[in-house]
């Protein structure tokens, strides 16, 4: 196995995750189903943990290479990415994952595909505020502005029940 195939059996347990999670969806009705899934709540939290973990140990360990950043961050939202409970948010946070990608964009300041994509990932984290805040932080970036404006953008055709909801002195009176 060199670096660019995958590894069939690393493959073939993320396949036998999917296939249990469709097989439990298909029969969470029945107590058996429901009994033997429950019990593997805290191993499958340990797993995400252990993912995310080691994910950020990467994004640490390599900080000057925008490459290993920006797989990092597909990991971290493909981790958070279909997340209504909200319990791999809250591994990711834990784990310390906003720091890290707060670091990650201040290493790499140029690079407005890394930046989009990290703040897409602190807006899943923390919402459309998240995005503001960084707009305050990211104004004299023209790569971090446009990074930040693009992902707004896509926050608010994802989340438009939120954007109506948000008061518009929030979104206008920001201080220059």
């Amino acid at each position: 196995m060199t670096a660019s195939e995958p590894n069939d059996e690393l493959m073939d347990l993320f396949k036998a995750l999917h296939g249990l999670s469709k097989a439990y969806w298909r029969n969470y009705h029945e107590p058996v189903a429901t009994r033997a899934v429950q019990r593997l709540q805290q191993a499958l939290a340990d797993l995400v943990s252990m993912a995310v973990a080691s994910v950020l140990q990467e994004m640490k360990q390599s900080r000057v290479d925008p490459q290993v950043q920006l797989v990092g961050v597909y990991m971290l939202r493909g981790v958070i990415s279909d997340d209504p409970s909200g319990v791999a948010k809250s591994i990711v946070q834990r784990a310390g994952g906003v720091e890290v990608l707060v670091s990650s964009m201040r290493e790499h300041p140029t690079s407005e595909i890394l930046m989009a994509e990290s703040l897409a990932v602190l807006e899943e984290l923390h919402g459309m505020q998240a995005l503001l805040q960084a707009l305050d932080h990211l104004h004299q970036s023209a790569p971090g502005t446009r990074a930040a404006l693009q992902t707004f953008r896509n926050s608010m055709r994802a989340h438009w029940d939120e954007v109506e909801k948000t008061p518009a002195t929030e979104i206008i009176d920001r201080k220059s």
